[in-house]
């Protein structure tokens, strides 16, 4: 489906020339440069007033985000770039525009209206006679009439815009259309003809030099093999595919951009584990997994941990476990760690131990993120008794479907699950592989991004520096200019303004006020009363921004706050922790933590509890997981992070920390064990009912 990238890159390269080539730096991997060549060939048109290039330079900026795997930046480029090149009557520009916004739809499924969107550039680029241009849109209608699994029809427009390429002279689009053609004859039944299309795509993208491209050709060669039974050579070409594209990653510095690159790039990944598991090599495939998942946050953690030690960064990225350093470094006896990965024919789950690797097949990620979804929505109602029968239903649905029956040795007390997609929302302890009875009932259970995380976060456990036992506690902050905590002649209304970053959030993430938590005061002494060590508490006025970005602030080895915290999964960056936001006058003060804020903290804290709202959650990026407060904290140098999947009550969030801190400070548990004791004790007395006042909180990260 990415195989477009190849001929647009063509098409972008023919028609930009300049010393400083935006494509040229982004053929060389130069990624942010490229863009801002792009953004400075605009300036320059608009001060030039030069309406066709500025038309065009939009156009190429909305592809490079296209490129990058922001489709909604670049489908508001497009529309930018379209109507400009309309007024100026260039059929040319607008041939190349509907093309650009006909491949939009296509990468987004959206196959009707791509067919749509490429008759349209097809007639624009007849009226300009652009027969180069011709061939161009051809192959993507051909490559859409390939997704409708029209193979005749597309196969007859392929070679419509081969022979065009040949004319051209367009070596690069003969490639692509050579993998169109491979891809049609394989949906027709004919896969050694598909093998050989394919093959001469790859010998001609190795004659120019097209590297990039030949991640399309060997993927598609892939299939190919395996329909015809070589599944050693289909998993041969899928190893060199991202080998290609581990080694561009590399070469792109900004994080954002690489988790934005990564995520278009996820299904390569799910198909050589799909070929692994075929060949029964289970090992392997949670290896690619592992490969798979989580990169940017692993090389924040390794920044974290070069940072506590005072070294310089490592060159490179930090590198994902194999199966055997996993054995070694993550798990111990006591500990299992269960592995999930998506896909859309079917999805897979691996079962490891120290001794032991044992794997499944599981249902489509349609069917596991719809029981996921659901299971989540009936936990976040505040109607538990109306749902309650669903909510039985709901929990062995999903249990059903991702727990299927996998022995586990008595020893094993702890499991660790890396969840994809939809079962990131999900508590897994509350999760039933006998009916009637939890995984809590039996196990801790944590989760974590990957397992090669895990390990980072462990040398950088073993790194801290805070004091020992102590702990700092932000807890009910002041919100409003009228709270009776600000003296009488000076109360007044209206503390939060429309245009403050925390409205937005707020707005956006569908809290309309934000009311006074009075049970997280007596919450902050309970857990201030437990603490054996040297304590922080900052409630009140003092329960503010300020005391949060000091830098005394992060030498405490537990940090706990108990406010509102606001999710935003449209912009995840505009999640965060609401804090005071007047001072003692009444004045107002910026009291917003948000995400962004919390990755410029250098924490040295071994745990960080959010003891508010749905803190767990996150907007799913594919391939590294929940970006949220949990994957910020993470971020900042914080090895565990305990945070909530859903609305919990005052009262119940106290419940639950006080007999968390209780076995933290007094018993001496690991987080881990405290935070199931405490769950424990409540569903015990509840007889194992209402899981939404006990099941609602997860520790993330590092057990110990």
């Amino acid at each position: 489906m990415r195989r477009a990238l190849a001929f647009a890159v063509v098409l972008c390269c023919a028609a930009v020339a300049s010393a400083e080539d935006p494509w040229a730096l982004w053929k060389s991997g130069r990624m942010e440069e490229s863009l801002a060549a792009f953004q400075q060939q605009l300036a320059a048109a608009r001060t030039a007033h030069d309406r066709r290039s500025e038309a065009s330079t939009i156009n190429f900026i909305g592809l490079w985000y296209q490129m990058m795997g922001d489709l909604p930046a670049a489908r508001r480029h497009y529309a930018e770039a379209l109507p400009i090149a309309r007024e100026l009557g260039d059929k040319n520009l607008e041939g190349v525009v509907l093309y650009q916004m006909a491949w939009a739809h296509f990468v987004s499924g959206e196959y009707r209206e791509a067919l749509h969107g490429y008759e349209e550039s097809l007639a624009a680029r007849r009226a300009a006679h652009d027969r180069a241009g011709e061939a161009v849109t051809l192959a993507g209608l051909g490559m859409t009439y390939n997704s409708l699994a029209e193979w005749s029809r597309a196969i007859e427009i392929e070679q419509r815009a081969l022979a065009l390429a040949e004319e051209s002279g367009d070596r690069r689009l003969q490639c692509d259309i050579l993998d169109h053609l491979g891809r049609a004859s394989l949906g027709d039944g004919r896969a050694a003809e598909a093998e050989g299309f394919h093959r001469r795509a790859l010998a001609l993208r190795n004659d120019i030099g097209d590297r990039t491209g030949s991640t399309f050709s060997r993927s598609a060669l892939a299939y190919a093999q395996q329909a015809r039974g070589d599944v050693d050579g289909a998993i041969a070409s899928m190893r060199e595919v991202i080998a290609i594209i581990e080694s561009g990653r590399e070469a792109v510095a900004s994080s954002s951009l690489r988790q934005s690159m990564f995520a278009g790039r996820q299904g390569h990944y799910l198909h050589l584990i799909d070929l692994l598991m075929e060949s029964h090599r289970h090992a392997e495939a949670l290896e690619v997994s592992e490969r798979a998942r989580a990169r940017v946050t692993l090389d924040a953690i390794r920044d974290a941990l070069a940072a506590a030690k005072a070294e310089p960064r490592p060159l490179g990225q930090a590198e994902p476990l194999t199966a055997a350093q996993i054995a070694r470094d993550v798990l111990d006896d006591e500990t299992a760690l269960l592995e999930f990965a998506e896909g859309e024919k079917r999805s897979f789950v691996w079962l490891m131990t120290t001794t032991s690797t044992d794997a499944r097949v599981l249902a489509p990620r349609a069917e596991i993120d719809a029981a996921a979804k659901r299971l989540h929505a009936l936990l976040s109602s505040r109607e538990q008794r109306r749902v309650e029968h669903d909510l039985r239903d709901a929990v062995a649905t999903l249990s059903r479907l991702v727990l299927p029956p996998m022995s586990l040795p008595s020893r094993v007390k702890r499991i660790v699950v890396v969840a994809d997609g939809a079962l990131q929302f999900v508590p897994f302890a509350m999760l039933e592989p006998h009916r009637g009875r939890p995984l809590l009932a039996d196990y801790e259970v944590t989760a974590a991004p990957s397992a090669s995380v895990v390990a980072l976060m462990r040398q950088l456990n073993g790194a801290r520096i805070a004091m020992k036992n102590s702990v700092a506690v932000v807890a009910d902050p002041v919100f409003t200019s009228d709270d009776p905590r600000v003296a009488p002649a000076l109360r007044n209304r209206a503390t939060v303004q429309p245009r403050d970053p925390i409205y937005r959030s707020a707005t956006e993430s569908g809290l309309t006020n934000l009311p006074r938590l009075e049970h997280t005061r007596k919450e902050a002494d309970s857990i201030v009363r437990l603490a054996r060590g040297a304590t922080l508490r900052a409630v009140d006025f003092d329960a503010s921004r300020a005391t949060v970005t000091s830098p005394r602030f992060g030498a405490y080895r537990v940090i706990h706050f108990a406010t509102h915290a606001l999710l935003n999964t449209r912009h995840p960056e505009l999640s965060g922790i609401v804090l005071s936001l007047v001072d003692r006058k009444g004045r107002p003060l910026d009291g917003f933590l948000s995400a962004n804020d919390v990755y410029a903290l250098h924490l040295r804290s071994s745990l960080v509890v959010l003891s508010a709202c749905r803190t767990a959650l996150g907007k799913d990026v594919r391939g590294e997981g929940l970006v949220g407060l949990v994957r910020a904290f993470m971020y900042a140098g914080t090895p565990s992070v305990v945070a909530s999947y859903w609305d919990v009550g005052d009262a119940d969030t106290s419940a639950v920390m006080k007999r968390f801190y209780r076995r933290l400070f007094v018993s001496h548990d690991t987080p881990s064990a405290a935070l199931r004791n405490a769950q424990l004790s409540i569903a015990r007395e509840n007889g194992w009912h209402s899981p939404r006042t006990w099941a609602a909180f997860t520790l993330q990260g590092d057990w110990r």
